[in-house]
């Protein structure tokens, strides 16, 4: 993954330092620079035109406009930074036209409350264990590369996309009970009918969750899960933990995430006796439902361990797993 600009001169125009650590200015990205598939990080002082995700990042005025002056090397009066005449216009134009607190898919985040040179974790992200998370991190990598990730590839050559679409469906139905039942301990009035109207209408309409005819409908899904519920009730997150397997997580949400896992369990148990099938037939759909479940789960999931290239991207992972976090408690 590589990371663009779109103003020049970045680096100080050292296009073979760029290239090195994977920097692609703006002329070069409208050359094809990135990849086909190559899914670029992309660094703008302008608003993006469509609605993909996007971080934005505000920065404390007055350290901001000393460093633009000392990367214009202090060639005119900083008058000339702070009122904006110069060519990336004020501040809070870009604020304005970015206008991150009401576009879709958009984190807002303040710089100075990622970096600190007070605190020990630079981005300020309490990570006592980091020592095992890294070995974790490296773990699931491996697990990723040689085992998951093959059988997932199998699995996409096996079926075609339509029957894939059909498992996706049933156990993302599936997983609207543990959406409902999350909504409902956070007193989320507005989720709790959602959930329960997609989960009526995908169940029957849908024929038992193989097709998504609420979503055509405008009832798009929403995502709780007991970590979140935890939170609501200002459960702090703890320390973060990279799970082996199951990847970024923390305290509360490791915790979240076994009564969540209760939970599902218990309504494949309810779904599975309802069949009225002997013992060993039902362990057998049991551990069945759980093993593809677990496939199409990494099947729908696109990140990929070390795809980014950066040496630091175990601490980018955590501070946005944990400012996603932060993101979805606040909703």
């Amino acid at each position: 993954m590589k990371s663009g600009s779109v103003y020049p001169n970045d680096l100080g125009g050292d296009r073979n330092l760029a290239r090195v650590i994977g920097h692609v200015e703006h002329d070069e990205m409208d050359k094809g620079a990135f990849r086909a598939g190559d899914p670029p990080i992309l660094k703008t002082h302008e608003p993006p035109k469509n609605s993909d995700p996007a971080i934005f990042i505000i920065r404390d005025g007055r350290p901001a406009c000393v460093s633009l002056w000392k990367f214009y090397e202090r060639q005119f009066p900083m008058s000339v930074i702070v009122e904006g005449r110069h060519r990336f216009n004020s501040w809070a134009n870009h604020f304005k036209s970015w206008n991150p607190i009401n576009r879709p898919n958009t984190l807002l985040l303040r710089y100075e409350d990622m970096v600190s040179e007070e605190k020990r974790y630079l981005i300020q992200v309490s990570d006592p264990l980091e020592g095992f998370n890294r070995g974790a991190y490296r773990f699931n990598y491996y697990f990723d590369k040689y085992f998951f990730l093959p059988v997932v590839s199998g699995y996409e050559f096996i079926l075609p996309d339509f029957v894939e679409d059909r498992v996706s469906n049933f156990f993302l139905n599936l997983g609207e009970i543990t959406n409902l039942l999350n909504s409902v301990l956070q007193f989320k009035g507005k989720s709790t009918a959602k959930t329960t109207g997609r989960f009526v209408i995908n169940t029957t309409i849908g024929i038992g969750g193989l097709f998504d005819p609420a979503t055509s409908f405008g009832i798009h899904r929403v995502n709780e899960d007991f970590g979140q519920t935890l939170g609501f009730y200002r459960v702090g997150h703890g320390p973060y933990i990279v799970l082996p397997i199951f990847g970024p997580s923390n305290l509360r949400d490791t915790a979240g995430l076994v009564v969540d896992t209760i939970a599902y369990s218990n309504a494949i148990n309810v779904i599975t006796k309802e069949l009225n099938m002997d013992s060993d037939d039902e362990d057998l759909l049991k551990a069945s439902l759980t093993v593809v479940g677990a496939i199409d789960k990494r099947h729908r999931m696109p990140f990929r361990y070390y795809a980014t290239g950066s040496p630091f991207e175990y601490e980018l992972v955590r501070m946005l797993y944990t400012k996603q976090r932060e993101f979805l408690i606040a909703q």
